[in-house]
């Protein structure tokens, strides 16, 4: 039976969830993981690479898990997964689709209070909260509670909007991704784009920009595909990636070096109308303006020889630097809108 990638992951992602509450050994659940990482980041279907006979080639899967794969694709199921599903009420890992929610904690809320309605449950958890139920709970507290009214609201908020989600919700989540990052020794440094630095009051996508060495682009994106609250993996590239969150957030990287830092956040941070602008403004002053940086269009020796999108660019460490080079002030990143800043910001 055909049993799709993303299915297989869900699944390995609810035995780490009851293998974390049962407190199982680090290396139990690590397995566990790194096979829902791999099997994510396939090009193709697993399926097919079974049908194949090459499962075994699949770096990542570990022989256990691949009998219970195994099992899946020839009879539907898997009666060891499902034996470990069986553990816990399936409103526990609904409940660890929200922020600051771990496996432990969604299962003591779900045992203690009889969440037991996968329609109804996170509802419920929102009265008890409301109701200072939650606060009373050893380990808790009321910090905890107003914590989590926030983000219980924002999460059925989020499930609720066809495109976009508020501000403060996103923001959230952004946060603890920036934190998940930052564990990586080579993360230089991290800042969130768009219109979520330009805190607008909702958000379409989380756009996210990490400063490092070219060299280490690549372990990055293995670090930012593999952040544990992921739902699935859209695309991972040389230096930039895409994952899912739930209910249904897409978040961007791109990582950058540090030379070109400052032009990568210029572009991807203002509004559209604001880089139209900041595009006439340049032509203005004799230069054209992307996202790899600005070119001389004075000079047709740059544009004889350029040889690439990048080639002969003139790019900036700092988004400072690049305003000043154009003769302005420096604009804040809310304030790009697209309407009289540049002329505001004008050093002349």
């Amino acid at each position: 039976m055909q049993v799709s990638n993303n299915e297989i992951v869900e699944l390995l992602r609810k035995v780490v969830i009851v293998y974390k509450i049962g407190r199982k050994n680090q290396f139990q659940i690590a397995a566990y993981e790194k096979a829902a990482d791999a099997i994510e980041l396939l090009p193709t279907q697993l399926h097919e690479t079974w049908k194949k006979g090459l499962l075994n080639t699949v770096e990542g899967i570990g022989a256990a898990t691949q009998a219970h794969i195994v099992e899946l694709f020839e009879k539907g199921s898997s009666e060891f997964i499902d034996h470990q599903l069986e553990k816990v009420p399936s409103t526990v890992f609904l409940l660890t689709k929200i922020p600051k929610v771990g496996p432990i904690k969604a299962f003591r809320l779900v045992t203690t209070f009889k969440l037991l309605d996968e329609k109804t449950a996170l509802k419920k958890l929102l009265e008890l909260c409301n109701k200072h139920k939650i606060a009373e709970l050893d380990g808790f507290g009321e910090q905890s509670e107003n914590v989590m009214i926030e983000s219980i609201q924002q999460y059925l908020k989020a499930a609720s909007s066809p495109d976009r989600i508020p501000y403060d919700y996103a923001r959230t989540v952004a946060d603890d991704l920036v934190r998940y990052l930052k564990h990586s020794k080579l993360v230089e440094k991290v800042d969130v784009l768009g219109s979520l630095r330009r805190k607008a009051p909702t958000i379409g996508d989380i756009d996210i920009a990490v400063e490092a060495i070219e060299k280490d682009s690549e372990e990055i994106i293995k670090h930012f595909v593999a952040y544990p609250k992921k739902r699935s993996v859209d695309n991972a590239g040389d230096s930039k990636a895409s994952i899912y969150l739930p209910p249904k957030l897409r978040v961007d990287l791109r990582v950058h070096p540090k030379k070109a830092y400052g032009t990568l956040l210029q572009y991807f941070t203002g509004s559209k109308a604001h880089n139209i602008k900041l595009r006439e403004y340049a032509l203005q002053r004799g230069y054209s303006l992307n996202e790899y940086g600005l070119k001389d269009l004075k000079s047709e020796d740059s544009l004889n020889k350029a040889k690439g999108k990048e080639a002969n660019s003139i790019i900036f460490d700092t988004e400072e630097k690049l305003y000043n080079f154009l003769g302005l002030k420096y604009i804040e990143p809310e304030h790009r809108t697209g309407a009289d800043e540049i002329e505001k910001a004008k050093l002349v």
